[in-house]
């Protein structure tokens, strides 16, 4: 999140792999646990550099080199956390929302353009940021999301919520609100 070392990071990607660039997957996430209002306010401020802020300039960074290449696609994870709640997790909830909003609001920009813009919603996966998480949904294993992520991009979908047990709690909530409180 130091805004140098992105600009760093974000110039020697371009120079090294820029001209046959291909294809990005944002995948970088990170989640703090805690009642908002006890929640840190350098933990809030970290988990919107590292899922929204650094993407965001990666993207500005990225996507004029991918516009017009036939084929070429740019996909962020973000989380179904960015559609339902999930108490305990506003802050990440909330990273996580604008990155789905950015990346739904660019497939639209840019639907005329050659380049695939879209975003991946997983639920609960069974990673290392979740192995201390409790969840009524049953855990996706990391290979499951990453088909999905290549179904979505073969499929060229602006949004995709794999897994039936994720896309039935995003119908539930979105039908039933208040399940939450």
């Amino acid at each position: 999140c130091d805004p140098k070392e992105r600009v760093a990071f974000i110039e020697e990607f371009r120079r090294t792999h820029g001209a046959r660039l291909k294809g990005v997957v944002l995948s970088a996430g990170v989640a703090h646990a805690g009642d908002f209002l006890s929640q840190p306010i350098e933990q809030i401020h970290h988990e919107m550099c590292l899922n929204y802020e650094a993407p965001l300039e990666f993207i500005r960074a990225l996507l004029p080199d991918l516009l017009d290449k036939p084929d070429a696609f740019l996909v962020a994870i973000s989380s179904l956390t960015s559609l339902i709640p999930f108490p305990g997790h506003t802050s990440y909830a909330a990273s996580k929302g604008a990155l789905t909003a950015l990346m739904r609001s660019l497939a639209a920009e840019y639907a005329d353009r050659a380049v695939h813009i879209g975003v991946l919603l997983p639920g609960y996966t069974d990673t290392v940021m979740t192995e201390n998480l409790e969840s009524m949904m049953p855990a996706m294993a990391p290979e499951e999301v990453a088909r999905a992520l290549r179904e979505s991009i073969d499929k060229r979908e602006p949004m995709h919520i794999p897994g039936m047990s994720n896309k039935l709690a995003n119908l539930t909530f979105q039908l039933f609100p208040t399940l939450s409180h």
